[in-house]
């Protein structure tokens, strides 16, 4: 940092760390808006996975001037999955994106359909999903099923034009996956159940947070 150019004159100071471990943060300015501007140099993530993983699925795109590395979109996502309200309230609009980024790719034919499906995270996502061909077969809608790693994607779309097909590997509460399995796709109803399968992965991943945190501060202030 010290020898960066673009810093020169800017005197960054360093500020503690919740995960002192994991990285460090530095003040490097405030913008003319009165916010502060803040530099971190992360060397794990509890919530990703490690580094050579996430680097090979990075995606690339132009920043200042130069193609720069990026997180790809669902590591982003995972990453603000935190105990702070606000990472939810960034993690609605990625969402919506990421799900737009799938259907447009879905419909181009870059993507199969069922891999899309299986990553369905929004609303807006499956009120512009796309819906011709085999949206309604059971053996395309099992596929995307079983590929699904997150319960608000199977209560989304995939339990509910499942019906009878196997159970999914994300588990949701007994009570609410069967009143999911009989739920018209898209309707107020169907809906609501949604919200309340996302409100409870909500909760357990701020907790899980939550808790993470508080254990690496027992552990470096022991």
């Amino acid at each position: 940092m010290a020898r960066s150019d673009w810093l020169r004159g800017r005197n960054p100071v360093e500020f503690a760390s919740w995960r002192a471990a994991a990285f460090r943060r530095f003040q490097i300015g405030v913008r003319p808006s009165g916010r502060e501007e803040w530099l971190e140099f992360w060397k794990g993530n509890h919530l990703l996975p490690p580094f050579e993983d996430i680097y090979a699925r990075r995606e690339a795109g132009p920043y200042g001037g130069r193609s720069c590395d990026f997180l790809a979109l669902p590591d982003l996502i995972r990453s603000n999955e935190t105990e702070r309200e606000k990472d939810w309230i960034d993690i609605q609009y990625l969402e919506e994106f990421h799900d737009a980024r799938l259907a447009a790719a879905a419909r181009a034919g870059g993507v199969p359909l069922a891999s899309a499906r299986a990553q369905l995270r929004s609303r807006r996502g499956l009120e512009t999903h796309p819906r011709a061909g085999t949206v309604h077969e059971l053996a395309a809608v099992g596929e995307a099923l079983a590929a699904a790693a997150n319960p608000v994607t199977v209560a989304l779309l995939l339990l509910p034009a499942a019906r009878g097909a196997t159970r999914p590997a994300v588990a949701i509460e007994p009570a609410i996956e069967g009143r999911l399995r009989t739920a018209l796709v898209g309707s107020p109803f169907h809906l609501t159940l949604v919200e309340a399968v996302r409100r409870r992965y909500k909760q357990d991943a701020m907790q899980a947070d939550k808790a993470d945190k508080a254990d690496k501060q027992a552990s470096a202030s022991g």
